[in-house]
């Protein structure tokens, strides 16, 4: 996973990022976020792209199971928890969790969210 900013500071133009994402040598994965092609499924694809967007999240519920084939569920959406005071952005399918306290300790969620 690399951020076009970071491509920015490696001298590539965003015209030769277009090119070669339309060639299929990347593909965007969030604002910004572009990986090879390839490189992941669509899952591990939407897990980097919420990683890339939330940086303090961490998967829980539904998600961590499947992340750890915990679970033959697929999940039909996404789960994250953030901590208290975090401002999340809104993604599609995601259930966002508001942790307690930034440096929560286990245990249910003090209050749930869903976008």
């Amino acid at each position: 996973m690399i951020r076009y900013t970071d491509l920015c500071g490696l001298g590539v133009s965003r015209r030769a990022l277009k090119k070669a994402t339309a060639a299929g040598l990347y593909e965007r994965i969030a604002p910004g976020v572009f990986h090879r092609s390839g490189s992941a499924d669509d899952t591990a694809g939407s897990w980097s792209a919420i990683a890339a967007q939330q940086p303090a999240a961490t998967l829980c519920l539904l998600s961590a199971a499947s992340l750890h084939d915990l679970t033959d569920e697929i999940p039909r959406r996404f789960n994250i928890a953030i901590p208290r005071g975090a401002h999340p952005r809104i993604l599609s399918a995601l259930q966002i969790l508001l942790e307690p306290c930034p440096h929560s300790t286990p245990g249910p969620p003090a209050h749930e969210r869903h976008l």
